[in-house]
């Protein structure tokens, strides 16, 4: 090896040697960048790149928004959003549940936690939940259209299916997925 390339190496292994000193150490922790920022400054940054179509960003200052004191009621629905518009399910999926904890959501966060749990595999939690809606919400549609849709899936409980399909129909006509429901009330196998 020559001498000048000794050198080189020398001075690069010392300069990354001197890095890896000034690193934290893995027990130490580390400082947090947004100490300091008042929660309502972060939640308006988590709002702002979340109209920009930036829901990564968006969901990293809601959720320090939230670390560091913003309401709850307030956050976790604005999370919810942008880590759906994000396609993070499981992460939409966890922030509503939390919302669901705190007691204070209605019929349409229970219906989108159930929507979710059945988008990410849960279709029994889905179900759970679901039921549930259609007893305490006999006059919303949605459930009932997912619900049927859930019943169909597995198979086995085509006269119960049947029966949602078409009481979402009286209950929404010209809903989302009405054209849906008709197709499966004529042609599916729904006995």
């Amino acid at each position: 090896m020559k001498k000048s390339t000794f050198v080189v190496l020398a001075i690069a292994l010392l300069a990354i040697a001197g890095c890896g000193a000034a690193a934290p150490k893995p027990s130490e922790p580390m400082p947090d960048p947004l100490a300091g920022v008042p929660a309502r400054v972060l939640y308006n940054r988590g709002l702002r790149h979340a109209k920009q179509g930036d829901d990564v960003r968006a969901e990293q200052y809601l959720t320090a928004a939230l670390e560091h004191g913003a309401p709850a009621e307030k956050v976790l629905p604005a999370l919810v959003e942008a880590a759906i518009s994000g396609q993070r399910y499981r992460s939409a999926l966890g922030y509503a549940e939390a919302l669901i904890a705190r007691g204070n959501a209605d019929w349409t966060i229970h219906y989108l936690v159930a929507t979710l749990r059945a988008g990410t595999g849960n279709e029994a939690g889905a179900k759970r939940i679901l039921v549930q809606l259609l007893e305490d919400q006999p006059a919303a549609a949605a459930p009932r259209y997912l619900y049927a849709a859930l019943l169909i899936a597995e198979g086995g409980r085509g006269r119960e299916a049947r029966h949602n399909l078409e009481e979402y129909l009286e209950l929404a006509p010209e809903g989302d997925h009405a054209a849906e429901a008709r197709r499966l009330l004529r042609h599916g196998d729904l006995r």
